[in-house]
């Protein structure tokens, strides 16, 4: 596949991510502020738990790590895309139910700029998704009325982002990543009443997000003999989030009121580190904390506010490869197991995200080209609320090819 194929695939997978953001998530933990936050760490490093500040290596491209571009060989050009699929049981007081879904899920694209002193990457990734229906029946106690209560949400933010990466000296990387965020998120809830004496109430929100933000790396790494070592942090700074806050009340005559203020995005940092022996085993650790018990989401109106916490992640992962080099083909494959831990950031809805995964990277004879599959069991919630228990399968084609090289006539 020549280059310009290369690029009108990558445009056209771009499209077709933006076209599907609206979908491929269900829960309904998503209906607070901006949703379900996603780690966005590539199909390789989620099959090890998510683990990605500390990892670096030229065979991933990891957005959520800038300063790992720079791993990248200098004549390689590398391409990423991914879809994902998800099966969710949610268990509550109302009884059990299942949910299927699924959506493409992420495309980026990395080569370098000068040999292996300057590499770039850029893509189009989800920040963050909604999507929930429910339908609860109840009676007012004090009456005979009943009624139903209907809650639906659907949407989501996007982020396309490029980044740049230099090595300052032989052990040393930064980088930094610029990130355009873009979406849509609508929630709703509807009282219907079996009574015609009462009046139907519905009350919605809706949330367009079209903002700018930072993320900058830094990663020391250093080898000897079979052993490598990685040691990475990230930062991103607290900043408004641009767009647009509306609220809809429709009782006996429609209500709209819009904000342009109100909402911003934390500070983060994290930081992580990896092992890796011989090219066969490698083990990774990562933790982040996110600052949302700092900022507001509509402070400002108390009618509308959100109650933000500080969320914390942590993640571990190993990858084993039995003989990169062996004639059987099992010995080449990459088998890798993790697990990671993460809290809510939504105050009033407060819940816990426990993950486990596993997942299998198969490469292609004679090509850099791998395919790659991950298996997550999520649980999400607590017995007070709502428990998620739910299997997320995600694969991608991470291609890698020699582009940047003369060719002898």
């Amino acid at each position: 596949m020549s280059r310009n194929k290369y690029i009108l695939f990558f445009v056209c997978l771009c499209i077709s991510v933006c076209v599907s953001a609206q979908t491929g998530m269900s829960s309904p933990y998503s209906r607070y502020a901006f949703g379900i936050l996603h780690d966005n760490a590539p199909v390789a490093y989620r099959a090890m738990g998510g683990v990605s500040i500390g990892m670096r290596s030229n065979r991933a491209i990891n957005p959520n790590q800038p300063a790992s571009y720079t791993a990248c060989d200098s004549l390689t050009f590398m391409f990423d895309a991914a879809a994902r699929i998800n099966y969710t049981r949610y268990e509550d007081a109302t009884g059990v139910r299942n949910k299927a879904d699924g959506n493409l899920d992420y495309v980026s694209l990395q080569f370098p700029i000068w040999k292996r002193h300057l590499a770039f990457s850029a893509g189009l990734l989800p920040y963050s998704s909604c999507g929930y229906s429910l339908v609860l029946n109840d009676v007012i106690q004090s009456s005979s009325y009943s009624y139903t209560t209907t809650y639906n949400g659907e949407g989501g933010i996007s982020e396309v982002y490029a980044g740049l990466s230099g090595n300052i000296l032989n052990w040393l990387a930064v980088g930094v990543n610029v990130y355009y965020m873009f979406g849509d998120i609508e929630n709703a809830r509807s009282l219907d009443f079996t009574s015609s004496a009462i009046n139907n109430m519905i009350r919605g929100s809706y949330i367009s997000i079209s903002t700018v933000r930072l993320r900058y790396g830094v990663q020391l790494f250093h080898q000897f003999e079979n052993h490598s070592f990685t040691i990475g942090g990230i930062l991103e700074h607290a900043m408004p989030a641009k767009g647009t806050y509306m609220e809809l009340s429709n009782t006996y005559s429609d209500t709209i009121s819009a904000y342009k203020e109100g909402m911003h995005l934390p500070w983060i940092y994290g930081i992580g580190g990896s092992y890796t022996w011989k090219s066969r085993l490698t083990i990774g650790i990562d933790f982040e904390r996110q600052l949302w018990g700092r900022t507001t989401f509509m402070a400002n109106e108390p009618a509308y506010e959100v109650k933000l916490s500080n969320s914390n992640r942590l993640a571990l992962g190993i990858e084993y490869r039995h003989n990169p080099y062996g004639t059987n083909y099992a010995q080449r494959m990459w088998w890798r197991v993790g697990a990671s831990y993460r809290d809510s950031y939504i105050s009033v809805m407060p819940m816990r995200d426990w993950r486990v995964s596993m997942g299998l990277g198969f490469p292609l004879r004679n090509a850099g080209t791998s395919f790659n599959v991950a298996i997550e069991y999520v649980r999400r919630g607590s017995k007070n609320t709502l428990i998620e228990n739910g299997l997320q399968v995600t694969i991608n084609a991470a291609i890698r090819e020699m582009w940047f090289f003369k060719r002898k006539i």
